[in-house]
């Protein structure tokens, strides 16, 4: 398998958060569009039962760019965190009135950091590290600035097609970045670079997520180079870059943390899936490990599986369960048995 990074660029307002799964499913209904069912039923029948060369497509969340997502890791021992504050202590500022507490916290919390700074911490991952890491930084760091909001809408009563006159309205978060911001979805597939860089343009040619037809979910496909991951020296765990429903064959030992997906059917079957249709336009809920899971094991490229069965009365609908990964060695899930 080849591994890619390609650059998207988001353009507007999100009505869904960006995710691997919700991008995944785009995909298969740009493949439709342009390739027809049959398509679209081997790409997800190889998904499900991979060749020997891996399934076609594996991707990551849509990460800011240049940057790798937190690891689900346990919290620093005491001693670590007095020493911490100590040497936090010995170098503050006399202006600065943020207490070491909120520093701590907030650097614990830090979503992201640089590839490089990255690289430095993945032969001796742990949260003491990440927070030392993530404290040298300066504010935010390069991460981009998006701001969730309530945005109000009316209501339409379905007798009279108007609006309601009292209570009429509804509120939905939105997510809004300040100016155009760049991510990296980072990709392993047996296919050619053009090939991949086409499905996921695909994909996002409609828009992603809620309320695409109004102009939400504008992203813009941009170049894709060949580039690898960066690796530990040593392994002894595997990081995940995205949401993952386990395989039966996938380490359990390590640390994680649960989301839940409440999925929607997409495309035409969004708005044809209605009070004769079993189930509606909405799937089963599915429990995932949350994006950052670290699990001890070998190397292996990705994790996880697609999921049968998440819709009452359509069969042929699936949930994207794969996650790429990331060689790392976390010394504690040595102590982890």
């Amino acid at each position: 398998m080849n591994t890619y990074r390609l650059t998207l660029t988001l353009r507007g307002p999100l009505g869904t958060p960006l995710s691997a799964d919700t991008l995944w499913g785009h995909v298969c209904w740009g493949l439709c569009y342009h390739e027809g069912p049959a398509a679209v039923e081997e790409f997800i029948a190889r998904s499900a039962d991979p060749p020997s060369d891996g399934p076609p497509l594996v991707i990551s969340d849509p990460l800011p760019a240049g940057h790798l997502p937190r690891p689900c890791l346990p919290p620093m021992t005491p001693q670590a965190r007095r020493a911490l504050q100590q040497e936090m202590d010995a170098r503050r500022n006399s202006s600065d009135e943020t207490g070491w507490h909120d520093k701590l916290k907030k650097a614990g919390k830090r979503p992201c950091l640089p590839l490089q700074v990255f690289a430095g911490l993945i032969d001796d991952l742990s949260q003491e590290k990440w927070t030392r890491a993530a404290l040298q930084l300066n504010g935010d760091g390069g991460l981009p600035k998006l701001v969730t909001v309530p945005v109000a809408h009316n209501a339409i009563n379905r007798l009279t097609n108007h609006t309601l006159a009292e209570g009429g309205l509804f509120f939905q978060e939105e997510i809004f970045p300040a100016k155009p911001v760049d991510y990296d979805l980072w990709i392993r597939s047996g296919l050619s670079a053009e090939r991949v860089r086409e499905l996921i343009a695909w994909g996002l040619e409609g828009g992603y997520g809620r309320d695409a037809g109004t102009g939400k979910g504008h992203i813009e496909v941009g170049g894709i180079e060949t580039r690898d991951l960066p690796a530990a020296g040593s392994p002894n765990a595997l990081m995940t870059l995205g949401p993952c429903a386990p395989a039966a064959g996938d380490p359990t030992r390590g640390f994680w943390s649960t989301t839940t997906r409440f999925g929607k059917l997409g495309g035409p079957w969004a708005s044809m899936a209605g009070d004769d249709q079993p189930g509606g336009a909405f799937k089963h809920p599915v429990i995932f490990l949350a994006t950052g899971a670290v699990l001890a094991g070998p190397p292996r490229p990705y994790l996880g599986r697609i999921v049968r069965g998440v819709h009452p009365s359509r069969g042929e609908v699936v949930q994207y369960g794969l996650a790429l990964t990331v060689r790392v060695r976390c010394p504690e899930l040595q102590e982890v048995r």
